[in-house]
């Protein structure tokens, strides 16, 4: 069977042929005709994660397990709320199947609330975050 790996970065992904696996009584073997990859992937191949990995662990923050709940948190919110305005839309218009359109105000509607994080998102300096990935502020972004 194909595979493609990432041997080293910021080079091609490799196709190999590799063996097909035994498999136990209790596990299934999928076969797969397509598949994608999704843009975390693409960096991943680029290389782009791989400066957040040679940060030293004095250096790490402690509050990188709170940002990691915080931001689960928020996605959490957000799938909530898509599907509170998916409810609300097929109570207003007093029917219980679901079709393409009424997704519609859900997807407006979490548009919407992230929108009004930008305000914030703007006030950043160009320069924020540099010294988490090593880079030196520049002149610039350092006033």
């Amino acid at each position: 069977m194909k595979a493609a790996r990432i041997l080293a970065y910021h080079k091609p992904l490799v196709l190999e042929d590799i063996a097909v696996p035994d498999i136990q009584a209790d596990e299934v073997l999928v076969k797969v005709a397509a598949c994608g990859m999704c843009r975390s992937d693409v960096l991943l191949v680029d290389g782009f994660f791989q400066t957040y990995a040679d940060i030293p662990p004095p250096l790490m923050s402690r509050a990188t397990p709170f940002a990691s709940m915080a931001q689960q948190l928020s996605m959490s919110f957000g799938v909530g709320t898509g599907a509170l305005l998916l409810h609300l839309t097929l109570a207003f218009q007093r029917t219980s199947e679901l079709t393409a359109n009424d997704f519609t105000p859900a997807f407006i509607g979490v548009g919407l609330i992230s929108l009004a994080a930008l305000p914030i998102f703007l006030q950043l300096s160009p320069e924020a975050g540099a010294s988490v990935i090593g880079r030196r502020r520049s002149a610039a972004g350092a006033e």
